[in-house]
């Protein structure tokens, strides 16, 4: 057992490590989509924006922001699911869309476990 959480421990520090967007969002739609080159379908969410902690500069304020995650194959999220996602870039094209690498249940101070 302590061989698992090691291994967990490990991949869950390489996705932080890798991740250039980690946020805090809250799923608003499940199957959407907010960028029209990508149609709605499974495994893509809305997710509302609520805290960010790592994203590219270039890209403003994500605050309060809709963006299209495609979701971990493994890991369906249904509408009102609250947690902090590790995404790399997927499109920047009228939105923004991003591919989800991990998922975490919010811990109750994530800036301080992320720093």
């Amino acid at each position: 057992m302590a061989a698992t959480t090691k291994d967990s421990e490990a991949r869950f520090a390489e996705q932080v490590r890798l991740a250039p967007f980690i946020f805090v969002g809250r799923v608003l739609e499940s199957g959407a989509s907010t960028v029209r080159e990508i149609a709605p379908q499974p495994g893509l969410a809305v997710v509302l924006v609520e805290d960010v902690y790592r994203a590219p500069a270039g890209l403003g304020v994500l605050e309060d922001k809709r963006v299209t995650l495609l979701l971990d194959r493994k890991r369906a999220a249904k509408n009102g699911t609250r947690a902090l996602f590790y995404a790399t870039s997927w499109m920047y094209s009228g939105g923004i869309a991003l591919v989800e690498v991990g998922r975490e249940a919010v811990p109750r101070d994530a800036k301080a476990m992320l720093e």
